[in-house]
């Protein structure tokens, strides 16, 4: 074993005693640095020495929706921690903690490992405190649940106006500058080429936003063990940095595999439709009987509709007094006529904009007319591409896949989506699933959804897969041995990789 030198506040089962720097013979360090004052800034207290047990888990175990509603997305990254408290620094009571008044949850972390045989160090995962939980009893201990950046980006509401001809990897981009995401935390592959005709955000979350512009163009969206928001597009040019073969993988496990029904997909549907700009369209007239004081002002959101149906705006144009707002000093719009005392402020996004009404008079406005004029885009009915295999649905049933999003606005973009597919999909491939321990240049060089080479002989699967699930877990109390399942997944961007379940056809369905 080498030496491994790191600092704490205290010795995991010494009350009392505190030091600097000790001297440990072990495989593994941990970090687990919390910004507890929340300056924006790790002080260099390392928590880990009080830990005595840890799981961390991040990815999806399921390539796609069990209803073939296209793929399944990324859970939150989570961190479950147990950790000594017999000294009540985690006690959000206790005065004498050197933490007191910083014990809460929202807090920054990030979670390392050291290999100390390498002297490398990998990340694990970074986000912010979810719970504390002191538990008091024989032994005072704490629990505490940690989530990746997923959490914030759910939590965060985007709204854009319309951009025209914009690339997949440029919307992600312009998501991420709207919420004032640092551009040192993402790593966005930009290799893919195509364009959307009109893309926005359009009020929902970040990571919905983000998630369907993914799926869209078959990419890949996670939060990285280093915090950042990854993507990787389906022509991603990225390799293997990793390789597993049958003397990596813990025994009593093995390597277990989905059952073919739960990997194939023999009927794609891709759907696709166009959006046709009009202009100078009505987008939203208001009936409400909106009255404002004197002196007052009031904030209304106005949400497009053209035709009847919710319309999306590439532009709007400025409330013009007379013409789209007047207002009388008397509820049913008789009175005095106080249009003149009434300014309109105006932030217009893609489907719906916010006004700001002031009344500046020293008389009741009320609402005589007020609407919403400028361009909109209405889309096309859905057109969908289909690909099927006849063969596959007789030995395993019609099993759907499709994909239908907003942002599929080219037919031919769906077909070669529908061609990828069926290919991956439409015959059975086992996607190995294994544990592995021990061996920490390994164990800890996965990353999600980056490219793995396989080579288990003993189930004859070789070739590049995806690593779409990643969970790990102490073996013991001071986490010098640590247990890694990952699962594998197809990888969309190469050749067929894996291998296929007999009967097969040489050269065509199986891989060397």
């Amino acid at each position: 074993m080498s030496t491994a030198r790191y600092s704490s506040n205290t010795i995991y089962g010494n009350a009392g005693l505190t030091y600097g720097t000790r001297t440990i013979d072990r495989q593994l360090t941990w970090m687990l640095l919390i910004d507890w004052d929340n300056d924006g800034v790790f002080n260099g207290d390392n928590e880990a020495a009080r830990i005595f047990d840890l799981e961390t888990t991040n990815g999806r175990q399921f390539f796609m929706k069990s209803d073939g509603s296209g793929p399944e997305e990324v859970s939150e990254g989570s961190v479950s921690l147990s950790l000594d408290n017999h000294d009540g620094r985690f006690d959000p009571y206790n005065l004498s903690s050197p933490l007191a008044g910083y014990i809460m949850p929202g807090r920054k972390f990030e979670l390392k490992v050291v290999d100390e045989s390498t002297g490398t160090t990998y990340p694990i995962m970074t986000g912010a405190i979810e719970e504390i939980r002191p538990n008091y009893g024989a032994i005072d201990t704490v629990k505490m649940t940690l989530i990746n950046e997923k959490k914030q980006l759910s939590k965060t509401i985007v709204r854009t106006t319309v951009q025209q001809n914009m690339r997949y990897d440029d919307a992600l981009d312009k998501i991420l500058d709207t919420i004032g995401w640092s551009a040192s935390k993402r790593d966005i592959d930009s290799n893919i080429s195509e364009v959307m005709p009109y893309w926005w955000g359009g009020g929902n979350d970040a990571w919905t936003e983000m998630q369907g512009v993914a799926d869209a163009a078959l990419g890949m969206l996670c939060i990285s063990e280093d915090g950042k928001l990854t993507y990787i597009s389906r022509i991603s040019g990225d390799s293997s940095t990793v390789t597993l073969g049958d003397s990596d993988v813990t025994l009593d496990y093995g390597i277990r595999t989905p059952s073919p029904w739960e990997t194939v997909r023999n009927r794609i549907w891709i759907y696709a439709r166009a959006w046709h700009q009009s202009t100078d369209v009505e987008l939203w007239n208001s009936n409400d009987q909106l009255m404002i004081l004197p002196g007052e002002s009031k904030a209304l959101w106005a949400t497009y509709t053209a035709g009847g149906e919710s319309a999306v705006a590439t532009s709007v144009t400025q409330p013009v007094a007379n013409t789209d707002y007047m207002f009388n000093s008397a509820p049913d719009g008789t009175g005095t006529d106080l249009t003149s005392y009434i300014s309109i402020v105006m932030s217009a996004f893609a489907t719906t904009a916010k006004l700001t009404i002031t009344n500046s008079g020293t008389t009741t406005a009320y609402r005589k007319l007020l609407k919403l004029r400028g361009n909109a885009i209405t889309p096309d009915k859905y057109t969908y591409v289909e690909r099927t295999d006849q063969a596959s649905i007789d030995d395993y049933g019609d099993l759907l896949y499709e994909i239908k999003s907003d942002w599929l606005q080219d037919v031919n973009t769906a077909i070669d989506e529908a061609n990828i597919l069926i290919a991956r999909l439409v015959t059975a491939r086992q996607y190995p699933r294994v544990k592995i321990s021990d061996k920490p240049s390994k164990q800890f060089a996965l990353k999600l959804f980056r490219l793995v080479n396989t080579n288990f002989v003993c189930k004859g699967i070789s070739g590049e897969f995806r690593v779409g699930y990643i969970k790990h877990r102490w073996l013991d109390r001071t986490g010098d041995r640590v247990e890694t399942e990952v699962f594998l997944e197809p990888n969309l961007l190469s050749n067929l990789s894996g291998t296929w379940i007999f009967p097969a056809t040489m050269g065509v369905t199986t891989v060397f």
